[in-house]
C-alpha cells in the first residue's frame, strides 16, 4: 500500500495561506537570500508548501515548476542558518517572536498579567544519524523505531479557553525528562511576554 496520502486528502496550499506565512516571516524570520532564482519570499513559499502538503524538498520543488532544484534550496538555506547551538537559540527566539506577533493585543496584556497554567509536550524524532555540530544536539531515551537517538523539542502551551501558539523549545543531549521543569522556567525568564511575570502553576503531560 502507498505512504502517500490519496490527493483528495492532501491539505491545500492556498495563496492565502502563503501570503500569510510571508507576512509574520518577513520581518521576523530574514533569511537574506539573494539569489538569481531564490530570494527570501520564494524560500519561505517552498518551505512553506512542503510542510503543508508533507513532502520532501525535492518534491515540493518538482511540483512547484518555477522553483529551483532541492539541492539549490537546501544549499542556500545552510548558508542562510547556521546550525551551531548559539545560532540554533537565536532562531528558536526568532521563531517565538514571530508566534507572540500573531496575538491579539488584549491577549497579550492577559497573558502579562494573569496566571496560567501550562501544559508541556515532549516530542522525540527518532535519529540515526551523528550529530551535525553539537553532540549535545542529540538526546538519549527508550528504544523507539530503532533507536535510542533523538532530536527532542518541548512545546509549552497555556491552559484557556482559546487556542493559542506554543513557544517551542530544544532540548539538548544534557536536559534530561526531569529537567524539562526547569527548561521552561528558563524560558520563562527569556520570554516573559508568553508567560507573564506572576508565578506559573505547574502542569504538563
Amino acid at each position: 500500500m502507498s505512504k502517500h496520502r490519496p490527493n483528495h486528502t492532501r491539505p491545500v496550499f492556498s495563496a492565502q495561506l502563503r501570503d500569510a506565512i510571508w507576512q509574520v516571516t518577513q520581518p521576523h524570520l530574514p533569511l537574506g537570500i539573494e539569489g538569481r532564482e531564490l530570494d527570501d519570499e520564494r524560500m519561505w513559499e517552498i518551505l512553506t508548501y512542503a510542510s503543508v502538503t508533507q513532502l520532501t524538498m525535492e518534491s515540493a520543488c518538482h511540483e512547484l515548476h518555477t522553483a529551483p532544484s532541492g539541492n539549490t534550496v537546501r544549499e542556500h538555506l545552510a548558508e542562510a542558518l547556521d546550525d551551531d547551538r548559539a545560532q540554533v537559540v537565536a532562531l528558536e527566539a526568532q521563531l517565538n517572536a514571530a508566534l507572540w506577533a500573531q496575538l491579539p493585543r488584549r491577549v497579550r496584556r492577559r497573558l502579562s498579567q494573569t496566571r496560567f497554567e501550562i501544559a508541556i509536550d515532549l516530542h522525540d524524532i527518532p535519529y540515526h544519524g551523528q550529530p551535525a555540530i553539537d553532540p549535545a544536539e542529540v538526546r538519549r531515551g527508550p528504544a523507539k523505531s530503532g533507536t535510542t537517538h533523538f532530536h527532542s523539542y518541548a512545546t509549552l502551551a497555556i491552559v484557556h479557553d482559546h487556542r493559542l501558539p506554543k513557544p517551542v523549545l530544544q532540548l539538548w543531549g544534557e536536559q534530561a525528562c526531569r529537567q524539562i521543569g526547569a527548561a521552561s522556567r528558563g524560558k520563562r525568564n527569556e520570554y516573559p511576554e508568553w508567560f507573564g511575570r506572576k508565578s506559573l502553576r505547574g502542569g504538563g503531560n
